[in-house]
């Protein structure tokens, strides 16, 4: 009788994680498996291009082991690559699911677990991020592990005297290197609060090696002078109290709208604050980690070290925001009908399903290719804006084939095509702009590929350039997402 009642528990616990799985699949239903992945996302399949492993392993920015299994994925050749790492990271999500209800339906209950399972897949950044080609997914997994191992102390020594521990840590951290923060945070608060056990120092230094070892990666990123500037409307700033106090407000209303963007509106800040700041004065002793955690991430920031707001930078603290939520959820659960929770997340189902419009930009630039293939020839310059160069080179072998060549002592694969030219902003550099105008306006035909949003693409500079050498725009197709192809000809 016993194991017929913890069978059906078990039974039960998946029931209600199937739930939230369901509505994801209907939130990504329009935009997962795209025809063509944006070209942000293309740059990470980069890496397939090399032949031998060798000259991968210094690849991957601050996520190396991420690029190793994109390599490894890309001997698979019969699937598409981009798909089979998009569903990789789905895969990530339904771990994160499950870390984050096992935390939550533990500590407060399934009704409390399911209205915080809702909100995490509704969340416009979870569902963008998990069916693209980025790394984001294995930072939403290990910080839902993470929470999940923070969730008493009991289990926090159980995973600590684990091996298993380690080998996830390892594995995860050398995935997306961010993701040491977690790790050495964890560690630090389980020596400080719970326990100091030296012989956990053995485990510490076997995982601790192959994390240094990519160390100097994570010191060159943030010590770029690019890095300060690209990120600077995302650091929190400290030089004047109002100026402090409204780069907090933006920061934190970008973070809720990355969050809960199809039920969010800039009215729900100061709520969701209150909400936050009454969970962590609650109980100062409950759900200790995710609250110390957050300080610490906002610290980071104030030291100008590590970026919020900016929606893909948000997701790893994604778990621990939804923890203190859950737990105030748990509060008003207590003093309230627990039918009311069911209410809430009634109606949050239903926010989502009439407002939510999940986004992900198709960037077409295989019918183009396709066109190019068809009036190409030797007379044919063929030209392509520096943003959609992964692009080209990804769809480019599909299309017209693959070469091999030799790139810094390295064989890559490359589109099987000549008289290929990328082009920069002029901006960037004025005379090497001038000189590859020069070269390509030998032909007396040319096709541009590029893309115009919300601001002056690439190909406008360069079309303004062949404008004053006597060529005329003979055609113009504009595909979806601002993609442009269009054909000049010299005018005689």
């Amino acid at each position: 009788m016993i194991g017929l009642l913890s069978k059906y528990k078990y039974l039960s616990k998946i029931y209600l994680c199937v739930i939230p799985i369901i509505l994801y699949l209907f939130n990504i239903r329009e935009i997962v498996f795209p025809k063509n992945y944006q070209q942000d996302d293309v740059r990470e399949l980069n890496v397939s291009n090399f032949l031998d492993f060798s000259c991968v392993i210094n690849q991957g920015d601050n996520h190396p082991l991420w690029s190793y299994l994109i390599w490894g994925f890309s001997k698979l050749t019969v699937f598409e690559l981009g798909y089979i790492i998009s569903v990789f990271n789905i895969c990530l999500l339904f771990g994160a699911i499950y870390f984050i209800f096992q935390f939550s339906n533990e500590k407060y209950g399934s009704s409390v677990a399911i209205l915080v399972l809702t909100l995490l897949v509704s969340s416009p950044s979870v569902i963008t991020y998990s069916v693209s080609l980025k790394q984001y997914m294995l930072e939403l997994f290990y910080s839902s592990y993470c929470l999940y191992v923070s969730k008493s102390n009991e289990t926090i020594i159980t995973k600590f005297n684990s091996k298993s521990f380690y080998l996830i840590s390892i594995f995860f951290v050398l995935g997306s290197l961010v993701n040491a923060s977690i790790f050495i945070f964890l560690v630090m608060y389980y020596l400080i609060f719970i326990k100091f056990n030296i012989s956990i120092i053995r485990y510490l230094i076997f995982s601790g090696l192959p994390i240094l070892f990519f160390l100097n990666r994570i010191l060159e990123k943030i010590n770029r002078d690019s890095y300060n500037s690209y990120w600077e409307n995302f650091f929190i700033s400290n030089t004047v109290s109002s100026g402090f106090f409204n780069k907090l407000t933006f920061i934190f209303n970008m973070i809720f709208k990355s969050y809960f963007g199809f039920i969010y509106s800039d009215r729900m800040l100061l709520l969701l604050l209150f909400i936050i700041l009454f969970s962590i004065f609650l109980n100062l002793k409950s759900n200790l980690f995710s609250k110390y955690l957050i300080f610490l991430f906002l610290a980071l920031n104030f030291l100008q070290l590590y970026p919020l707001g900016t929606g893909r930078t948000d997701i790893i603290l994604f778990p621990f925001y939804l923890s203190l939520i859950a737990e105030v959820i748990f509060l008003i659960k207590t003093k309230i009908n627990s039918n009311f929770i069911n209410l809430i997340t009634f109606i949050v189902l239903l926010l989502v399903l009439i407002n939510g419009t999940p986004f992900y930009k198709q960037e077409q630039i295989y019918p183009a290719l396709v066109e190019i293939k068809e009036i190409t020839n030797s007379d044919t310059a063929i030209v392509v804006a520096s943003e959609q160069y992964n692009s080209f080179e990804y769809y480019g072998q599909k299309v017209f084939g693959i070469k091999e060549i030799v790139k810094n002592n390295c064989y890559i694969k490359s589109p099987k095509v000549e008289n290929y030219f990328t082009i920069n902003r002029k901006s960037i550099d004025k005379t090497s702009f001038n000189n590859k105008i020069s070269e390509i306006v030998q032909f007396p035909k040319i096709l541009m590929l590029g893309i115009e949003l919300d601001s002056r693409g690439v190909f406008r500079d360069f079309e303004d350039a062949i404008f004053k050498r006597d060529f005329i725009l003979i055609s113009s197709t504009v595909y979806p997402e601002g993609f442009y192809f269009n054909v000049y000809e010299f005018k005689e």
